[in-house]
């Protein structure tokens, strides 16, 4: 019974972290399509969606959260961003 408690806790913490990135996704988007979007606003975008990934990773068997990780996760960001203002003007 313990276990079966555990596997439905992790599953609705799962569907909350998976909503909380839904709605940044859409956010960002909607943002866009308004003319809104700062690259400040898709940098805190992918802080907050990496360090949501690294809590999901906290509940997979095998899987373990990392600062590295999230660190990659910014710099990709980062590069994203600089691609695009090269090219994208």
């Amino acid at each position: 019974a313990g276990d079966t408690a555990d596997r439905f806790r992790r599953s609705r913490v799962l569907v909350v972290v998976m909503a909380l990135q839904a709605a940044l996704c859409l956010l960002l988007l909607l943002s866009e399509g308004a003319g809104l979007l700062r690259p400040g606003m898709v940098l805190t975008a992918g802080a907050l969606l990496g360090a949501l990934d690294e809590q999901v990773q906290r509940l997979a068997p095998g899987r373990d959260i990392s600062m590295a990780d999230w660190l990659a996760d910014l710099i990709g960001v980062s590069l994203g961003l600089a691609l695009r203002r090269r090219f994208c003007p």
